[in-house]
């Protein structure tokens, strides 16, 4: 007869994480949600819910025409294809910290494309944030913004706000709000609307923001679809760029989230230790009392027992005495 009691292997397996053991980047791709996953679906002209591995996606991406009969690079041989491209030199071996690095250059190199003006008002609004971490104003005001990043850095906010901007979340996190130049400097228009596959859909998407364009704006936005169209034959480092920075910034987001939930945890913990010791100093008190009653009780039923013995001694005299009357 089955016995009912036996659990399933299923009911065994249901509490096991195995994303835990996947390597990253994939452990990454197991972990986000379905908004988070439909900014890669977008960057790598994907259908809603198509699978992917994004090693095998990057490596076509950099690749000359999408590196037909070449095996997927590494994850850790692309990001080193994608420093040697943009000039970081880097002596990091984790891929985390070289994803980090790159998601720093990226930051600079955008910030640096701001006008005075907006840089002069993004600076300040940075400031305000970072005054409230309990950062000293006076040193991020001489520090630049990137600079004082990287003070922030040290209290763990410099690349959270660097990622939050890359993932477009910083209005909403920080209050802060940078000029669409910003994210448009992450790529080209082409490039980031479709990828070199798209070019179709991108030429009518060009086409229809060349609506209102002068002269100029016409020539960058042509000259950018010219540099998609090259990407086919020399790899597309740009895009590749952008996803490497999503990977990262959406990495750092979802551990930032985990940091607080754990800090939480912590604090948590450190306020039921408070009551722990709350508890177990008036636990000791009331030992203490306890045992002053236990020997109070003590001596009580001693007395007690002397007084019944000593009643019961009289007793039996007054028997005796009463049976000896006359």
């Amino acid at each position: 007869m089955h016995n009912s009691h036996v659990p399933d292997i299923d009911d065994e397996l249901s509490g096991i994480d195995f994303s835990q053991h996947l390597p990253y980047p994939t452990k990454l791709f197991s972990k986000l949600n379905n908004d988070q996953r439909k900014i890669f679906e977008k960057l790598l002209n994907k259908k809603p819910g198509e699978n992917f591995v994004i090693e095998k996606e990057l490596s076509g991406i950099i690749r000359p025409f999408k590196g037909f009969m070449q095996s997927p690079l590494t994850y850790s041989e692309i990001l080193k294809k994608i420093t040697d491209q943009c000039g970081i030199r880097t002596t990091n071996t984790d891929v985390k910290k070289i994803e980090e690095e790159i998601l720093i250059f990226k930051f600079r190199e955008n910030f640096e494309k701001l006008s005075p003006e907006e840089k002069e008002k993004f600076q300040k609004e940075l400031n305000k944030v970072l005054e409230e971490k309990n950062l000293e104003g006076s040193q991020l005001a001489s520090l630049g913004t990137v600079g004082a990043l990287a003070l922030a850095e040290i209290s763990g906010m410099g690349l959270f706000i660097m990622a939050s901007t890359f993932v477009g979340g910083l209005t909403s996190l920080f209050g802060l709000t940078l000029p669409f130049a910003f994210y448009t400097g992450m790529s080209s228009f082409l490039a980031f609307v479709t990828g070199p596959v798209g070019w179709a859909v991108g030429i009518g998407a060009l086409a229809y923001s060349l609506r209102n364009d002068n002269f100029e704006s016409i020539s960058k936005k042509f000259k950018a679809t010219l540099n998609a169209s090259r990407s086919l034959v020399k790899g597309n480092y740009e895009l590749a760029t952008i996803i490497v920075i999503q990977i990262c910034a959406n990495r750092l987001l979802l551990n930032q989230e985990k940091t607080q939930e754990i800090e939480h945890l912590v604090s948590l913990v450190e306020k039921e230790k408070e009551r722990k010791k709350e508890i177990n100093s008036k636990a000791d008190i009331v030992e203490i009392q306890l045992r002053r009653i236990q020997e109070e009780k003590r001596i009580l039923d001693q007395e007690l027992q002397a007084l019944l013995t000593s009643i019961n001694n009289s007793e039996k005299s007054i028997t005796q005495l009463k049976s000896k009357m006359i």
